[in-house]
């Protein structure tokens, strides 16, 4: 279960044609901020929360994504480096032992379209 919510969460962060906000992704991958952690609110530093969020029971591995503040206070989640896209779409991670996480863009886009 975990694991398929992870792929949600990188498929968005990855092939999304705009930035994912942190409230998209929660609604993406289908997670309650109301159940761990306490629910956000715009006056609380909400960083830590969103991480917990997330990353429940090793969602996805620390490091991996991170959430920055736009210009208009949202939390833009994003990889924490480019070349973390670039490993999910290649041929490399089809024979590792993270092939479960492999991610196919077209696949991809289609997914995030059923979803909109």
């Amino acid at each position: 279960m975990n694991r398929e919510k992870a792929v949600v969460c990188l498929t968005w962060i990855a092939f999304a044609l705009t930035p994912v906000t942190v409230a998209e992704l929660v609604v993406a991958v289908g997670l309650s901020l109301s159940d761990d952690p306490p629910p956000l609110t715009d006056e609380e530093d909400s960083k830590p929360k969103i991480i917990k969020a997330l990353l429940p029971a090793l969602l996805l591995p620390p490091g991996l994504v991170v959430a920055k503040e736009a210009e208009d206070s949202r939390k833009l989640v994003s990889f924490s480096h480019f070349s973390v896209k670039e490993y999910l779409i290649s041929d490399r991670i089809k024979s590792s032992r993270a092939s479960e996480f492999a991610l196919d863009e077209q696949e991809a886009h289609i997914k995030i379209a059923q979803a909109c």
